[in-house]
């Protein structure tokens, strides 16, 4: 996993129209790792795409699903606590 999120910052943070080959490359080789790095990432592109739609109704249902993907996502806080054998409210 290390191996394939090494190098990643610049595909991470920049827009799907801007990634070059080799960022592309990256961001399939965190997506195939299963990285929740991926899945962020593609989070944030769907947050981009609710500010670019055509119409309120598209920005409303791209953020309705937006929304549902988001909460969908591990929280954080959650894994760090299993991973200390903690016990979680």
């Amino acid at each position: 996993m290390a191996s394939s999120i090494r190098g990643s910052r610049f595909a991470l943070i920049k827009g799907v129209e801007n990634l070059n080959e080799t960022q592309i490359v990256k961001l399939d080789d965190l997506k195939k790792a299963g990285s929740h790095l991926f899945k962020a990432w593609e989070l944030k592109e769907d947050l981009r795409a609710v500010f670019k739609a055509a119409s309120a109704e598209e920005a409303d249902d791209l953020l309705d699903d937006w929304l549902k993907a988001s909460l969908s996502m591990p929280h954080p806080t959650d894994r760090r606590s299993k991973q200390k054998g903690a016990q979680t409210p």
